[in-house]
Parts: C-alpha cells; sequence; structure tokens
C-alpha cells in the first residue's frame, strides 16, 4: 500500500485541473522508479475531485500492490533457481538437452590461447551472441524449454526412425540391420524415446514443484496418501517395512540419488528398462567407486522394486530383465599378509596402532569396528574373554549388516600379549583415541614404511585372518567370528567354547 496522508496532501492542484497524488513505498520505488505518483482527475471542480479522489488512490495502490507481488515472485524464482533443487532440476534439463542434440545452456565459452586483448573480447562477444550462455531467469523459461524439447521430441517419434538405407532393384527395402532384429530395433528405439519422455516430463514435475518432494516422516503423517507413485515414497515403505540398519538406509538413498540423477525423478511405475539400462552405465561408468560399491546400489535400488512387486503395486520388477552382470571382485587386489610382511609390519608399530593391528589381525573385525570399541565391550562369561561388537547409533557404534553384530572371544595370543590389562589401564571410555577414518590414512602410511606392495592395506588384516580361519575350522564358525552371513542353515552353538576353542587354532607364528 502507498504512504498513509491526509486528503490534503493526496490532492493536489496544478494550474485548473486537480490531481491525485499517491506515494510509492520506499521498497517498491527502484522498481517504479518514481517516488511519487500523480494521476489527473480530469476535473476543475473540488468537490468532483474530492469525491473520484478515493477511487483513483485504490487504484494506484492496486497497481504498487502488483508491482510488489511481481517484485516477489521474481525473488522466489531467484531463489528456487539458485536452490540445490532448483540447480539439479536445471543440470538435468541441460544433460537432457545435451543428449537429444537440442541447445543447451550453460555452455563454457573457449578462447583459444595466446589470443591476445582484442581477439578475446571479440571472441567473447561473438559467442554470447550465437550461444544461450546463462540459464533460464524463472521457472516459467524452464519449463517453457521442457516443453519445446517435448514437443521436439514428439515430432521425432511422429516422423520415426529410418531402418532402411535403400532399395533393391524391385524395389524393396534394404534394411540397416537383418530382418529378424528389426522388432527388437524397434522396441529398443521406443523405449529410448519414451525414457527421454519420461526424464523431461518428471524434470518438468520438479520445476512445477512448490514444496520439496522428499518424503520425510513428518510429512507421511500429515498427508498419509501424498507422493505414494514416487520412488522416495517406495524407499520409505521398505524402511518402515522392513526396518533395514541406518548404514543401509544410506546406501539405498545413495543409490536412489545416482538413479534420479541420471534419469530424474520419475514416478517408480514408469521406470523402464531403458531407465534401468542408462542407470547401469552410470554405475559401470564410475571409476571412482570399488566393485563392491557398484554391486552395493544396484542391489538398493533392485529392492525397492522388489518390494513394489511383493506389496503388488508393480505387476514385475523391471530389474528381472536387466542385469548388472559380474564384476570384478576387488578384494583379489587385496593381498594376504606373509608371515614376514607382518613381521617388518608389526616392527614399525607402537602405542595404540600396534594393538588395533594385533586385534584385527587376531579377530578378523572391521576398521570401524574396532576403532568405535570401549572399555564394556570387553567382558568375560564361563572364564572366556570377549569383544561384543554392538550397534548402537546413540553411542557412535554402527556396524555394516545386522550379522555383524556379534561377540568374538579373544584369541590366546592377544592375551599373552597383555591385551586385557591394555585395555581397562586406557585413560578413557574408548580403546582407542582415533576414528576409523583417521587409523586408516594412518596404518596406511605404517604400511608403506614397512616396505608392503600397493596390494597390501588395512583391509588385508581382515583377509589374511580370514584365510587363515578357513584352513582350521568350518565356514559355520568362521562366517560367527567374521560378522557375515552364512550360506548354511544356522546351527546352534549353545555356548561359546566351541568358538574360543576354533578361534584359538588360528596361528600366524607371532610372538
Amino acid at each position: 500500500m502507498g504512504k498513509t496522508a491526509s486528503p490534503t496532501q493526496n490532492l493536489m492542484k496544478r494550474g485548473e485541473v486537480w490531481y491525485a497524488r499517491a506515494f510509492v513505498p520506499l521498497r517498491l520505488q527502484a522498481a517504479v522508479r518514481k517516488k511519487e505518483v500523480w494521476r489527473s482527475l480530469g476535473t476543475k471542480d473540488k468537490k468532483a475531485a474530492e469525491r473520484k479522489l478515493h477511487h483513483v488512490l485504490a487504484e494506484t495502490n492496486a497497481s504498487f500492490d502488483a508491482v510488489e507481488k511481481q517484485l516477489n515472485a521474481e525473488a522466489d524464482e531467484a531463489t528456487f533457481l539458485a536452490s540445490e533443487r532448483g540447480r539439479a532440476a536445471l543440470e538435468q534439463l541441460n544433460a537432457r538437452l545435451n543428449s537429444m542434440h537440442l541447445p543447451s545452456f550453460g555452455s563454457p565459452i573457449n578462447i583459444p590461447e595466446g589470443a591476445d586483448y582484442a581477439q578475446r573480447a571479440f571472441i567473447e562477444e561473438a559467442l554470447r551472441l550465437i550461444q544461450p550462455d546463462t540459464g533460464p531467469q524463472s521457472r516459467a523459461e524452464a519449463i517453457e524449454i521442457c516443453d519445446n524439447a517435448l514437443a521436439e521430441l514428439a515430432r521425432e517419434r511422429a516422423h520415426g526412425v529410418q531402418l532402411a538405407i535403400g532399395s533393391d532393384q524391385d524395389g524393396e527395402p534394404i534394411w540397416c540391420v537383418p530382418v529378424r532384429h528389426l522388432d527388437a530395433v524397434e522396441r529398443f528405439i521406443n523405449e529410448q524415446f519414451d525414457a527421454d519422455e519420461a526424464k523431461l516430463r518428471a524434470i518438468r514435475d520438479q520445476l512445477l514443484a512448490q514444496q520439496d518432494t522428499t518424503v520425510t516422516k513428518a510429512s507421511k503423517q500429515a498427508r498419509p496418501g501424498a507422493d505414494l507413485g514416487s520412488l522416495q515414497a517406495l524407499q520409505a515403505l521398505w524402511i518402515r517395512t522392513r526396518d533395514p540398519a541406518a548404514k543401509t538406509q544410506t546406501e539405498s538413498r545413495t543409490a536412489l540419488t545416482r538413479f534420479e540423477r541420471v534419469n530424474g525423478p520419475i514416478p517408480f511405475r514408469d521406470v523402464t528398462p531403458e531407465h534401468l539400462r542408462r542407470f547401469k552405465a552410470d554405475i559401470l561408468g564410475d571409476a571412482k567407486i570399488a566393485s563392491a560399491t557398484k554391486k552395493k546400489q544396484w542391489s538398493m535400488l533392485s529392492i525397492l522394486f522388489g518390494i513394489a512387486r511383493d506389496d503388488g503395486l508393480l505387476a514385475a520388477n523391471p530389474f528381472d530383465s536387466v542385469k548388472l552382470g559380474k564384476l570384478k571382485d576387488d578384494a583379489e587386489a587385496r593381498e594376504v599378509l606373509t608371515k614376514e610382511d607382518l613381521a617388518k609390519l608389526f616392527a614399525t608399530l607402537e602405542g595404540e596402532e600396534w594393538w588395533l593391528v594385533r586385534l584385527g589381525l587376531y579377530t578378523g573385525a572391521r576398521l570401524g569396528e574396532l576403532c568405535q570399541l570401549r572399555k564394556g565391550d570387553l567382558t568375560a562369561e564361563g572364564g572366556i574373554t570377549y569383544l561384543h561388537i554392538t550397534d548402537d547409533p546413540e553411542a557412535g557404534k554402527t556396524v555394516k549388516t545386522r550379522n555383524s553384530v556379534r561377540r568374538v572371544p579373544v584369541h590366546q595370543q592377544l592375551m599373552k600379549d597383555g591385551f586385557a590389562d591394555w585395555a581397562t589401564s586406557r585413560p578413557g571410555d574408548q580403546l582407542f583415541s582415533f576414528t576409523s577414518a583417521v587409523a586408516s590414512k594412518r596404518l596406511l602410511r605404517r604400511f608403506k614404511a614397512a616396505g608392503l606392495s600397493d596390494g597390501k592395506v588395512v583391509h588385508s588384516l581382515r583377509h589374511t585372518f580370514i584365510g587363515a580361519a578357513r584352513r582350521v575350522m568350518e565356514e559355520d564358525y568362521r562366517e560367527r567370528l567374521t560378522g557375515h552371513k552364512s550360506q548354511r542353515v544356522s546351527r546352534t552353538y549353545g555356548d561359546y567354547s566351541e568358538l574360543k576353542q576354533k578361534i584359538d587354532l588360528v596361528d600366524f607364528e607371532l610372538t
């Protein structure tokens, strides 16, 4: 609204004609480019002017409200486009435009090396004029780009893809592939069209959304029927019904984030085998992650679709028709430590680093499991001393899987080394003063200082224990000690005395 003023301030006379004067609010003056707005009342009669004044001022203030609304809308648009969701949507749109060979935005300006100032200025200006070097300035503009891309896709689909490369002397078409493969090629092309269209529509929906579409517990409670077709809702259903470990939930979210980065936030019912092939290509092409991580991300998404099928939300799991395939076992690169390796390694260690490596070797426990141990996790029962590896997020303890929660009898060599006395003498509650991340870096330096080869890393301690255990005990015992899920039917052990006897058989011939 405009500035409050007395009638004498709003009613002004210029020459013989009366005018309405409205004061522009300070916050709008830059946009309106005026401090006051004058409008003629079209009369020389003061009483007639007074009768018109209220109506004209109301119209003027309404125009101020419209300006403010527009400014707020522009601010909202700028906020959205600058937000993480906005940037993600625009990045997905740009990638899709590039893949469809349509004009994209945000392309870098390439200036030849050695160009002088004048040349650089000319090239920059030329490129600025011929390419859209900035993204859309509003949500509406981004949506329009989506609509144009969808229209172009529809034209391409309607035109069809010509598989004939000519005709023979009888006028029969000569196909680019054997005739027996034509139907499969056409299906593949249609799947490509379907996947492109689904992703563009998902990006468009994401741009249209006014609120974050992430399904949280609060939103599920407030809106129990909302977003039921989204992958996030499917993930929430899996968490609610299967109650996976916190780490597994995180791994699932990581896999879902990757899938949506590749394909967009499409509803799970619209996912096609082509979307999975693109997801697969993205996973396999990522040289930064290990094969085990690639398998994990693939399986995490497959689990969600298995839930949808089992609960009758899908007729079939699309993962049944697309397989990740066999990947190289990264564990093969982690070499087992020899007796000589161990001797050189322990010669370079001292203090808690020595004990950490010693524990890893004689328990087969993971580095993260050992670094989170506390004094209370060292217990004795029936004359046997145990390490209790637990899952307690509130205490900062996590495990890889539920099978990882276990009690490991302390090896007789560790007891001879004086581990129990060392643990009870620790100044604080934690057995080790560093996190697993810090320990990993420190020990890697120690491994290199000992002259061990690149394939021999901290995790080799676990592989070395498993290899030694394989020679002296059955699989069931070995799986129970290391926290792996056994492929056989579990046995009842009664007590831990047998497990203690088995672990004491593991021998590295160290003193």
